[in-house]
Protein backbone atom coordinates (compact mmCIF):
# COMPACT_ATOMS: atom_id res chain seq x y z
CA UNK A 1 0.00 0.00 0.00
CA UNK A 2 3.01 2.21 -0.31
CA UNK A 3 2.29 5.46 -2.07
CA UNK A 4 -1.43 5.29 -1.38
CA UNK A 5 -2.91 8.52 -0.07
CA UNK A 6 -5.89 8.96 2.12
CA UNK A 7 -7.75 12.20 1.76
CA UNK A 8 -9.12 13.74 4.91
CA UNK A 9 -11.97 16.17 4.58
CA UNK A 10 -13.17 18.49 7.26
CA UNK A 11 -16.13 20.77 7.43
CA UNK A 12 -15.03 24.38 7.90
CA UNK A 13 -15.65 25.43 11.49
CA UNK A 14 -16.27 21.85 12.66
CA UNK A 15 -14.71 20.88 15.96
CA UNK A 16 -12.78 17.63 16.19
CA UNK A 17 -14.03 15.62 19.17
CA UNK A 18 -11.50 13.50 21.03
CA UNK A 19 -12.49 10.10 22.45
CA UNK A 20 -12.30 11.53 25.97
CA UNK A 21 -14.64 14.40 25.07
CA UNK A 22 -17.03 11.89 23.52
CA UNK A 23 -16.97 9.83 26.72
CA UNK A 24 -17.68 12.94 28.80
CA UNK A 25 -20.60 13.87 26.54
CA UNK A 26 -21.97 10.34 26.80
CA UNK A 27 -21.70 10.52 30.59
CA UNK A 28 -23.53 13.87 30.66
CA UNK A 29 -26.25 12.59 28.31
CA UNK A 30 -26.79 9.49 30.47
CA UNK A 31 -27.03 11.61 33.62
CA UNK A 32 -29.52 13.97 31.97
CA UNK A 33 -31.64 11.06 30.72
CA UNK A 34 -31.58 9.42 34.14
CA UNK A 35 -32.77 12.66 35.72
CA UNK A 36 -35.61 12.96 33.23
CA UNK A 37 -36.77 9.39 33.93
CA UNK A 38 -36.38 9.84 37.66
CA UNK A 39 -34.23 6.74 37.87
CA UNK A 40 -30.57 6.07 37.44
CA UNK A 41 -29.12 4.14 34.54
CA UNK A 42 -28.92 1.05 36.74
CA UNK A 43 -26.20 -0.31 38.94
CA UNK A 44 -22.73 1.03 38.33
CA UNK A 45 -20.99 -1.63 36.27
CA UNK A 46 -17.57 -0.32 37.27
CA UNK A 47 -17.45 0.83 40.86
CA UNK A 48 -14.26 2.72 41.50
CA UNK A 49 -12.75 4.70 44.31
CA UNK A 50 -13.71 8.35 44.44
CA UNK A 51 -11.24 10.47 42.53
CA UNK A 52 -11.89 13.63 44.51
CA UNK A 53 -10.88 14.54 48.00
CA UNK A 54 -7.54 14.19 49.73
CA UNK A 55 -5.09 11.47 48.75
CA UNK A 56 -3.99 11.04 52.35
CA UNK A 57 -6.15 10.02 55.28
CA UNK A 58 -7.47 12.78 57.56
CA UNK A 59 -5.15 11.51 60.29
CA UNK A 60 -2.09 11.73 58.02
CA UNK A 61 -3.07 15.21 56.86
CA UNK A 62 -3.69 16.40 60.42
CA UNK A 63 -0.34 15.05 61.65
CA UNK A 64 1.58 16.71 58.81
CA UNK A 65 -0.31 20.00 59.17
CA UNK A 66 0.20 20.00 62.93
CA UNK A 67 3.92 19.37 62.49
CA UNK A 68 4.21 22.26 60.07
CA UNK A 69 2.30 24.57 62.42
CA UNK A 70 4.69 23.55 65.21
CA UNK A 71 7.67 24.42 62.97
CA UNK A 72 6.15 27.82 62.15
CA UNK A 73 5.48 28.65 65.80
CA UNK A 74 9.02 27.64 66.78
CA UNK A 75 10.67 29.85 64.16
CA UNK A 76 11.22 32.83 66.48
CA UNK A 77 13.12 30.75 69.03
CA UNK A 78 14.97 28.49 66.59
CA UNK A 79 14.82 29.34 62.88
CA UNK A 80 17.23 26.58 61.84
CA UNK A 81 15.32 23.95 63.81
CA UNK A 82 12.04 25.14 62.24
CA UNK A 83 13.51 24.88 58.75
CA UNK A 84 14.92 21.42 59.49
CA UNK A 85 11.51 20.29 60.78
CA UNK A 86 9.72 21.78 57.76
CA UNK A 87 12.15 20.06 55.39
CA UNK A 88 11.59 16.73 57.14
CA UNK A 89 7.80 17.21 56.93
CA UNK A 90 8.03 17.95 53.22
CA UNK A 91 10.04 14.77 52.67
CA UNK A 92 7.50 12.79 54.67
CA UNK A 93 4.58 14.37 52.78
CA UNK A 94 6.15 13.56 49.40
CA UNK A 95 6.81 9.96 50.49
CA UNK A 96 3.24 9.46 51.71
CA UNK A 97 1.75 11.03 48.58
CA UNK A 98 4.01 8.88 46.40
CA UNK A 99 2.79 5.76 48.21
CA UNK A 100 -0.85 6.85 47.88
CA UNK A 101 -0.44 7.55 44.15
CA UNK A 102 1.31 4.23 43.56
CA UNK A 103 -1.57 2.44 45.28
CA UNK A 104 -4.16 4.33 43.22
CA UNK A 105 -2.25 3.61 40.01
CA UNK A 106 -2.20 -0.13 40.81
CA UNK A 107 -5.96 -0.03 41.43
CA UNK A 108 -6.59 1.71 38.12
CA UNK A 109 -4.35 -0.69 36.19
CA UNK A 110 -5.98 -3.71 37.79
CA UNK A 111 -9.31 -2.46 36.49
CA UNK A 112 -8.35 -2.64 32.82
CA UNK A 113 -5.56 -5.19 32.56
CA UNK A 114 -8.04 -8.04 32.89
CA UNK A 115 -9.13 -9.46 29.57
CA UNK A 116 -12.76 -9.40 30.72
CA UNK A 117 -12.94 -5.62 31.25
CA UNK A 118 -15.86 -4.38 29.17
CA UNK A 119 -15.89 -1.10 27.28
CA UNK A 120 -18.05 0.66 29.88
CA UNK A 121 -15.62 -0.23 32.66
CA UNK A 122 -12.73 0.94 30.51
CA UNK A 123 -14.53 4.24 29.85
CA UNK A 124 -15.11 4.83 33.57
CA UNK A 125 -11.48 3.99 34.32
CA UNK A 126 -10.31 6.43 31.66
CA UNK A 127 -12.37 9.14 33.34
CA UNK A 128 -10.80 8.16 36.68
CA UNK A 129 -7.34 8.57 35.15
CA UNK A 130 -8.34 11.98 33.81
CA UNK A 131 -9.72 13.08 37.18
CA UNK A 132 -6.60 11.95 39.02
CA UNK A 133 -4.28 13.80 36.63
CA UNK A 134 -6.44 16.94 36.92
CA UNK A 135 -6.26 16.72 40.72
CA UNK A 136 -2.49 16.45 40.59
CA UNK A 137 -2.30 19.47 38.31
CA UNK A 138 -4.69 21.47 40.47
CA UNK A 139 -7.21 21.76 37.65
Amino acid sequence: MEGRRTETRTVPGAKVVTPLEAAERNEATEAKAAGARGTGPGPDPAPTRPTSGPLLSPEQGERLTSGLEHALVGFVDSPERSLTDADFLLDETVAQLTDALATRRRELRAGWQHRDADTERQRVLLLDYRDLVRRLLGA
